[in-house]
């Protein structure tokens, strides 16, 4: 990698895809294992379900009332749920399969961006494991209610054609799919619009050759034109009345060093700092020149646009999450990429090799602390389902359940909002009847019936029906579920 015309390119016959295919899924094959696992009761409920308008009808409804009510606008995204619900229902299983599609969809697009990018599958493969397998960025692939899945195939598919437009002979073709595929990712998600800056330069700076902006200006400024969505959403964001339940604001300096951890976690620095420090420093103390070609400039350019922008667009929303480093992540995999593809040009040092060997050591124990989080989340929504399942089985249409949830649960454990998603699952599965609600404290024994909660006390005239707890098999969590009647009601 030492010059870009080195680079690799995008070989259209399938047989040449042979190589990217095995690597995603080596790379995605851990995430088998999510195919048996249920349901959650984060958004679930309101997710799967397959209702009676026709799924036009209620891709624009939903669409246009979470606008109103929380803020963002993303008929993709609502596009993609409504035809998982319509062909899965209530099937968990082809649910979780379809994720685990855009998982490889996702890792093979990768690693086709990184062999364009210059790199052999070796780091492509490690630097897009950092995505698929990290715990931090990993919970995409977690959740049936991230949208990031849905986006970021469509950002990479983006990125690719760019590249394609600045080498091909069919230039129209490929800037408009890069069109195509950036707008169909800001109607996933209207933050992946960070994407766009990074789409520009690579269409600007052809492989072996100098960026040269100005003499394809008339395709930049179509490829930019998808930004005018994001722009219409932020005009209509701040000039609609209705109270949000997403808002923007100026951030503090807290906030910052929040998105510096963020970083540090999406680069997964905890499992292969150690590793990558010593690459680095075998390249930098063997003489060898890291800035070498004009690959250095095109790709640490290309991370510097995607790092910068993707927590740009993010920083006036209150909060980090995993999934947010999702874009600018793939600025950081380009890094960590670039410098294990430089240590593999310049042969390894016997240094370099340890260097390497710990880098893959740190992505098994991610991997392991990965599927050791999604476990813990597949027991604890189990231990739900049997409380769903008993309120189905003993509970009549004439009574009402209501969820007790004690004080400000800590994370990963349950409180008001599993009771919330609790009743969307047993509204849309139809089978009981009766009334669920949650409530902050012991209800009037007039018109409970049954109450659902963690707490083991409870006030005279409730009797302690059953204890759910979580499996004994499966990593859990410090939590039991206790189920109470009232005695008067239910004589």
């Amino acid at each position: 990698m030492n010059d870009d015309s080195a680079s690799p390119q995008i070989r259209l016959p399938l047989r040449n895809q042979l190589p990217c295919w095995l690597c995603a899924l080596l790379i995605t094959s851990p995430l088998c294992i999510t195919v048996f696992f249920p349901f959650d009761f984060v958004d679930d409920g309101c997710l799967v379900y397959r209702e009676s308008p026709g799924i036009a009808k209620r891709v624009m409804e939903k669409t246009f009332s979470e606008f109103h009510t929380r803020g963002p606008f993303r008929p993709m995204t609502w596009l993609h749920w409504e035809l998982q619900a319509e062909l899965f229902d209530q099937n968990a299983c082809m649910h979780r399969l379809a994720r685990f599609g855009m998982a490889f969809l996702t890792a093979w697009l990768l690693m086709i961006f990184f062999n364009q990018m210059g790199y052999s599958n070796l780091p492509s493969a490690i630097a897009g494991s950092m995505l698929m397998l990290t715990p931090y960025r990993g919970e995409i692939w977690l959740s049936l209610g991230l949208t990031e899945a849905f986006f970021l195939p469509y950002c990479i598919l983006s990125l690719i054609s760019a590249i394609k437009a600045s080498q091909s002979q069919t230039i129209s073709i490929w800037d408009m799919a890069a069109w195509v595929w950036a707008t169909l990712a800001i109607a996933c998600k209207n933050t992946s619009v960070a994407v766009i800056p990074a789409l520009l330069l690579l269409r600007a700076w052809p492989i072996g050759a100098s960026l040269t902006p100005w003499n394809v200006r008339g395709p930049l400024c179509f490829l930019a034109s998808p930004a005018i969505f994001f722009i219409a959403h932020l005009i209509a964001f701040k000039l609609d009345p209705t109270p949000k339940e997403y808002s923007t604001s100026l951030p503090g300096f807290g906030h910052f060093l929040a998105w510096a951890r963020a970083l540090s976690r999406a680069s997964a620095l905890e499992f292969i700092g150690p590793g990558l420090l010593i690459i680095l420093s075998s390249i930098f103390f063997g003489s060898r020149q890291l800035s070498q070609g004009q690959g250095f400039s095109r790709i640490f350019a290309t991370s510097f646009l995607l790092i910068f922008f993707g927590v740009g667009v993010h920083i006036p929303i209150n909060g980090v999450s995993g999934r947010y480093s999702a874009i600018p992540g793939i600025g950081l995999d380009l890094i960590i990429g670039f410098a294990i593809q430089k240590s593999l040009d310049s042969k390894l040092s016997s240094i370099s090799k340890w260097g390497l060997g710990l880098v893959m050591a740190g992505i098994i124990i991610a991997l392991i602390t990965d599927l050791n989080k999604g476990l813990k989340q597949s027991n604890r929504s189990s231990l739900l389902w049997e409380a769903v399942s008993y309120v189905e089985n003993h509970c009549d249409d004439q009574s009402q359940c209501q969820w007790l949830a004690e004080g400000k649960p800590e994370k990963n454990n349950l409180g008001k909002s599993e009771g919330i998603h609790m009743g969307w699952h047993l509204k849309n599965r139809g089978i009981y009847k009766g009334s669920f609600k949650t409530c902050d404290d012991w209800p009037d024994m007039r018109t409970a019936s049954t109450v659902i909660t963690t707490s083991s006390s409870h006030p005279e005239g409730w009797n302690l029906e059953m204890t759910l707890e979580p499996s004994s098999r499966l990593p859990h969590f410090d939590e039991k579920l206790r189920i109470y009647s009232n005695k008067e009601i239910n004589q």
